[in-house]
């Protein structure tokens, strides 16, 4: 995939990478620890039953981070009618072709499809996320 991108586009995705290494994974870590405080020093998870979906919710959060480290960058491709795989769409831009050198000329052209599939995997995080949320609306 590298070596379709330009120079400047290699570069942003790199600068795109950091990010994720300095942020993503520390903020799924930090996400698992806060599902694990709310089980058991809040005391949500007050029976074994309870305590086993925490613990299956912890595991999930954990398997995304290994799936975002790993993964993630084999389902992306330019165009796709995935919408969590298609690169002009999470990286394109709305207006016209820029000039070179600017820092948009790095980018995509915004995509000209529809997005009419979903990857379960890719979507994992959005499920988690209002998992997350509904255990916090119970405190």
């Amino acid at each position: 995939m590298l070596e379709l991108m330009t120079n400047s586009q290699q570069h942003l995705m790199g600068a795109l990478d950091g990010i994720e290494v300095k942020y993503g994974w520390e903020t799924l870590d930090h996400l698992a620890a806060v599902v694990t405080h709310l089980a058991f020093k809040v005391g949500l998870a007050n029976t074994d039953a309870k305590a086993a979906d925490f613990d299956a919710l912890v595991k999930r959060i954990l398997d995304q981070k290994e799936f975002y480290k790993h993964q993630y960058m084999e389902h992306l491709s330019t165009t796709s009618e995935v919408g969590q795989h298609c690169r002009q769409h999470g990286l394109g831009i709305d207006e016209p072709a820029p000039e070179e050198g600017s820092w948009e000329f790095a980018c995509f052209p915004k995509c000209d499809h529809t997005h009419v599939l979903s990857c379960d995997q890719c979507f994992e995080y959005q499920i988690i996320y209002q998992e997350i949320e509904n255990i916090v609306l119970q405190v």
